[in-house]
């Protein structure tokens, strides 16, 4: 979307996309596969044609077993302050 004669205001805006990296590379087509192997929570900044990762974390190993998916859910912006749970 742009205006005439003026700059397109979806292109200064900043979305924050939470979620998770897969533990290794795989297409869709791997049905044999755990489509569930997330192996860290990842925090991605979109800001007009950039992509920044900004931020990735991995639960102690205290917290979770080995095959557990780490991955960031939904998040709550309060000030400058992004709070994100892992599941």
């Amino acid at each position: 979307m742009s205006r005439a004669g003026g700059a397109d205001p979806w292109r200064s805006a900043t979305l924050c996309v939470t979620g998770g990296r897969q533990r290794s590379e795989r297409s869709a087509l791997d049905f044999d596969k755990d489509w569930y192997g997330y192996g860290a929570g990842m925090v991605t900044l979109l800001e007009g044609d950039a992509v920044t990762s900004t931020f990735s974390y991995v639960s102690p190993t205290s917290a979770c077993l080995p095959s557990d998916p780490i991955l960031f859910k939904t998040g709550t912006l309060v000030g400058h302050l992004l709070y994100v749970p892992t599941q």
